[in-house]
């Protein structure tokens, strides 16, 4: 189950921001909250506090407990920018502009993801099984993976008849 959280118009650089982000991924909800207090970078502070409330969407709303949470995706999307005017000498001005982002988090339960890839395992191992079957029943029947290579081969030798040049008659 994925549980998710996102800050809006947080303002922090996402480039700045996704160096905080990329080092917590894959990491368990829990250990990337106490990493999260002592990094000296300004958006940890944001990317703490946006992983704080996705661990309590999935205590509140689904019932799920912090130690088997595990930090899917985190990502930084660039925001609005405002701008801001100061003005130099000789009448000029400048534009300072003020970048904001867009937090998102996701958490994943490591329990149902350990079920999903037990399914993809047993999904993968009973496919194997089919075409060792077939093989074995009589060998005449070839799998779909087969019968496409023996067709592309055949074109390919069909094309390559056709493009030899044609001798005229008469040289």
């Amino acid at each position: 189950m994925i549980v998710k959280a996102v800050s809006k118009k947080v303002g922090i650089s996402a480039r700045k921001g996704r160096i905080v982000a990329d080092v917590v991924k894959g990491m368990k909800a829990s250990e990337a909250l106490d990493m999260l207090k002592y990094v000296n970078k300004g958006s940890a502070i944001h990317v703490l506090k946006t992983i704080k409330s996705a661990v309590a969407n999935a205590k509140h709303n689904y019932g799920l407990s912090e130690s088997s949470l595990i930090v899917k995706d985190v990502r930084l999307d660039r925001g609005m920018q405002s701008r801001r005017i100061y003005y130099t000498g000789k009448g000029g001005a400048r534009f300072l502009l003020k970048p904001s982002s867009h937090i998102t988090v996701e958490l994943e339960d490591k329990s149902a993801a350990a079920e999903k890839e037990l399914k993809a395992d047993v999904k993968s191992v009973s496919k194997e099984e089919k075409t060792i079957k077939t093989k074995e029943n009589g060998g005449s029947k070839a799998t779909k993976t087969e019968k496409k290579s023996a067709s592309k081969k055949n074109s390919s030798e069909v094309k390559k008849k056709s493009l030899k040049p044609k001798a005229k008659a008469g040289q």
